[in-house]
């Protein structure tokens, strides 16, 4: 991609997979009231996520929305970058590519040690989620959130949005980028094989994962794989 200077990429679902961190989060809920666990395919199921965040489910006599914060902020030590992810951040930045994380979530320091463990912390110029806008109203839904963090990035980075690529995994990653004059691209991890092909405005580019995507703009060196 001709002039990529920077890259500005969502957290969950994009670069992390916290399917494991909300499975250990859920199956603690159910195991505390004492209930049976739905099995790992029915919470992982995009409906019972949409019932959380509306504050319908309920396990015992916790409704799930009330502590859904938990997830980032206590449950990190079971998150994981997507398989290649890590290979695929250091060539890029060895390149010359400008990293940024953001979230429209919690857990800043969390997400820092969990990059920081993995090795690349130093990859990216900035990790920013949700906390480090300091105290939003409650009611702020996650679009304007992820929208006032990419604007922070963008002006961090000092360069001309059209130089810049936000890539994500839902339809407020790609508008939040769209809006600011970016190029955009959709991952079809996390949400993204929900949204990927129906969303406007239309991503630019369409991949299969943030390693794939990687990989099309910074190839690895045929030598890689023959290293000792």
């Amino acid at each position: 991609m001709n002039g990529l200077a920077a890259m500005i990429l969502d957290r969950d679902g994009t670069t992390l997979d916290f399917s494991a961190m909300y499975l250990a989060f859920m199956n603690g809920l159910y195991q505390r009231a004492g209930l049976e666990a739905p099995s790992a395919a029915d919470l992982l199921r995009y409906e019972t996520w949409e019932r959380i965040i509306a504050g319908e489910l309920w396990i015992g006599t916790q409704r799930v929305l009330d502590i859904v914060d938990d997830i980032p902020r206590r449950h990190m030590d079971h998150g994981l970058l997507f398989p290649g992810v890590a290979q695929g951040l250091r060539r890029a930045r060895a390149d010359g590519l400008r990293l940024i994380l953001v979230s429209a979530w919690v857990g800043s320091a969390a997400t820092r040690a969990l990059l920081a463990r993995e090795g690349v912390l130093d990859a990216f110029c900035a990790v920013w989620t949700a906390d480090d806008l300091g105290d939003l109203p409650a009611s702020t839904s996650p679009v304007p959130v992820k929208q006032m963090l990419v604007e922070r990035a963008v002006a961090h980075l000092g360069v001309d949005p059209e130089h810049c690529l936000m890539v994500g995994d839902s339809p407020d990653d790609i508008l939040a980028g769209a809006r600011l004059g970016m190029r955009t691209a959709m991952v079809r991890t996390g949400n993204g094989a929900r949204f990927a092909d129906i969303i406007l405005p239309a991503p630019d580019l369409v991949a299969d994962s943030l390693t794939q995507l990687l990989a099309r703009l910074y190839p690895p060196s045929p030598l890689a794989s023959h290293a000792p």
